[in-house]
């Protein structure tokens, strides 16, 4: 992720040499906005604009460079009465252990937003999707080594949920809070 330079954000790509403990850019592409998240599957390289609500998946070379932008897909914000809307904030974009599937939190919408990985594209599954509970707010989302559990950090009602899993479902097990029952401060969660 790279910084914003004459009015354009860049994603990045360096080589690490373990021997001097450098970095060298080794690629570098705009994007629109600056992305929050990355994350990778083989040669798919996928970031999350959170204030951008977009995620878009890049094409990587086997010596990690990048190499093209290959989609986009963006989120609108909803109206869910004269005023209110309900924002769209993605924060992270999670591969399961096989990169059959990807997994993006929505802090604004509440859910997780599933979506199947087709060659280089990604095919949004809304019977897929988990919906949270109302305000609480997933943010980040990682799987168990098993590869047959989750587990989603809730920021705002800073909760922890775990669920089974299979094929692209997920299936809420236990919700727990973060913290002890006497906390009463401004709190929130996050990786």
């Amino acid at each position: 992720i790279g910084p914003k330079r004459t009015g354009t954000c860049l994603v990045k790509a360096y080589r690490f040499n373990r021997r001097t403990e450098e970095l060298t850019e080794i690629s570098s592409l705009p994007t629109e906005a600056k992305l929050c998240h990355m994350e990778t599957q083989g040669t798919l390289l996928v970031g999350t604009a959170f204030v951008g609500a977009y995620i878009e998946s890049f094409q990587l070379a086997k010596d990690g460079r990048i190499e093209r932008s290959i989609e986009k897909i963006s989120f609108k914000s909803k109206s869910t009465g004269k005023s209110k809307r309900k924002k769209v904030h993605p924060h992270a974009f999670k591969f399961d252990p096989e990169g059959r599937f990807g997994f993006m939190p929505d802090v604004g919408r509440n859910l997780i937003q599933v979506f199947e990985v087709q060659g280089a594209k990604l095919k949004h599954r809304p019977e897929l999707d988990y919906k949270s509970k109302i305000g609480a707010g997933p943010r980040h989302f990682t799987f168990h080594p098993n590869g047959k559990s989750a587990y989603l950090i809730n920021e705002k009602d800073f909760t922890l949920t775990a669920f089974n899993y299979a094929n692209g479902q997920l299936t809420p097990t236990d919700t727990q809070t973060c913290l002890p029952m006497e906390f009463e401060k401004r709190n929130s969660g996050a990786d």
